[in-house]
């Protein structure tokens, strides 16, 4: 046996299995670490026939060298990507340090083009103000005595006319005081409130992150097949738990699904609907949308996989893809409404954005819609119309995103840079796209009309799902940065 039948930590000989760890024991590690197991199952008492080949040598040594190998090549791909980019990162901060250089002086051109034309209008008014004071000071200087006889000495009408004078006199200063001084100071304001402003837009520019293209590595596969009873299954929602487990919606079976990181199926539960989209809400709760009906249900995901319904709430709009906008609210897509995006509370309560939406509605599967948090920008799906739309929801504007990598988008997530990771449909890839509306990759994926995507809390995995009735497919990236 050359010690295959001895412990790796007691080299005692193997005589026990522990059928809930699925262990081989010897006597020690029965005492230190199995010793409250369920079923433990002495070797000499398998029988022949009970001890069929599970796994072939000849077939899985072969098979686990060549995954060993992949697993190689995989991991020297990642570990010439990290290099590649260590490598490129003062290229690259070169390139941003020119870009900002540039903004710089773009702008300190504008200022210092506002300043000249500030201090010539500013000095001409002066010259013109000055020459004003002047012409006073000398006018009242000549009709100081005359003024002065007139109040001393001067009828009652005189006097009057002295006073009315020197009123005069007052108010043509006050008059110089009030506007035109004013004004040279306000034009002086104006050009501080310039200077601050393009502060403020180089500290934009200095804090835009650095968007450049993902890398998708395929981790794992499940085909998955129709069974008894059943029609094809059509997974119209995905999203990670935050332990990060898959919790999935069937809609065609109306049913929910939990994979483990194995793509397992773990943990399943019956719905009288069929559901549309979910998000997680927080360790143990989602949210599913049911398309047809008008509610939001939560449900309650146990560590063990064991889903419950907690509550329905009640809404008056139909609903189709939902994601977390803070702790409290979600940014859900409506149907058949010329809202295009609403607001919804955990507790049922609707609100609207303050935007100017075209009137337009869209079907059920024929638009969805993502927030972006860190930008307060909801990027929508317009699937016939071939375009993703990215709205600000502080400005009420938005960017029109058409490109020919773009074919019937349909649903979308936030990945790594606060980039737009959108299915389209027609030509089988993921298409990442800026917060601001450029294009910055197109990843081609083997799958056939990718339909449902979602990120894990800490955007290094990609979930993709597809809408087929062919190679109906749940694929696992891997996303390196």
């Amino acid at each position: 046996m050359k010690g295959y039948d001895l412990c790796d930590i007691h080299k005692k000989s193997l005589s026990y299995i522990c059928k809930s760890d699925s262990k081989l024991c010897c006597e020690v590690c029965l005492k230190e670490k199995h010793e409250h197991c369920g079923i433990i199952v002495l070797l000499a008492s398998i029988s022949e026939e009970t001890c069929k080949t599970k796994h072939n040598p000849t077939m899985e040594i072969p098979r686990l060298q060549n995954e060993a190998r992949l697993l190689i090549a995989w991991l020297s791909s990642v570990e010439a990507g990290v290099k590649k980019n260590v490598e490129s990162i003062p290229a690259r901060l070169n390139e941003y340090r020119f870009a900002l250089l540039k903004v710089f002086d773009s702008e300190a051109q504008k200022i210092n083009e506002k300043a000249n034309e500030m201090q010539n209008s500013t000095l001409k008014e002066i010259k013109k103000n000055r020459k004003y004071c002047e012409h006073v000071i000398e006018k009242s200087e000549q009709a100081k005595l005359s003024l002065i006889n007139m109040t001393k000495c001067g009828t009652t009408p005189q006097k009057v006319i002295s006073q009315y004078r020197i009123e005069a006199f007052r108010n043509k200063l006050q008059s110089l005081t009030d506007i035109n001084i004013v004004s040279l100071h306000l034009e002086h304001l104006n050009l501080l409130e310039q200077i601050a402003l393009s502060s403020t837009l180089l500290s934009v520019h200095a804090e835009t992150p650095d968007t450049r293209p993902v890398q998708l590595f395929l981790n794992n596969v499940l085909e998955l097949k129709q069974n008894k009873h059943e029609t094809e299954p059509f997974l119209s929602g995905l999203d990670f738990l935050p332990d990060g487990r898959l919790f999935t919606v069937d809609n065609y079976n109306k049913k929910c699904l939990i994979y483990n990181g194995k793509l397992e199926e773990v943990g399943s539960f019956q719905l009288s609907y069929r559901p549309q989209s979910v998000v997680a809400v927080s360790e143990e709760e989602v949210a599913v949308t049911s398309g047809a009906g008008y509610k939001i249900d939560f449900l309650h995901v146990s560590k063990s996989n064991e889903i419950t319904l907690i509550r329905t709430c009640k809404v008056t709009t139909r609903y189709g893809s939902i994601c977390q906008k803070d702790g409290k609210n979600f940014v859900v897509g409506t149907i058949d409404d010329t809202r295009h995006f609403r607001i919804v509370s955990q507790s049922g309560e609707e609100k609207d954005f303050s935007i100017d939406f075209q009137n337009k509605k869209y079907a059920l599967d024929t638009s969805a819609c993502t927030y972006i948090r860190d930008r307060d920008k909801v990027a929508l799906t317009d699937r016939y119309n071939h375009t993703v739309f990215i709205y600000d929801t502080k400005t009420n504007t938005k960017v029109d995103v058409k490109d020919d990598q773009i074919r019937q988008p349909i649903c979308v997530a936030v990945g790594p840079f606060n980039c737009i990771f959108v299915c389209s449909n027609g030509t089988d890839s993921i298409v990442q796209i800026s917060p601001l509306g450029k294009i910055v990759a197109s990843h081609k994926i083997d799958m056939r009309y990718p339909y449902s995507i979602c990120f894990s809390k800490d955007k290094t995995r990609l979930a993709i799902s597809n809408s087929t009735k062919e190679e109906i497919k749940l694929q696992l990236f891997k996303v390196v940065v």
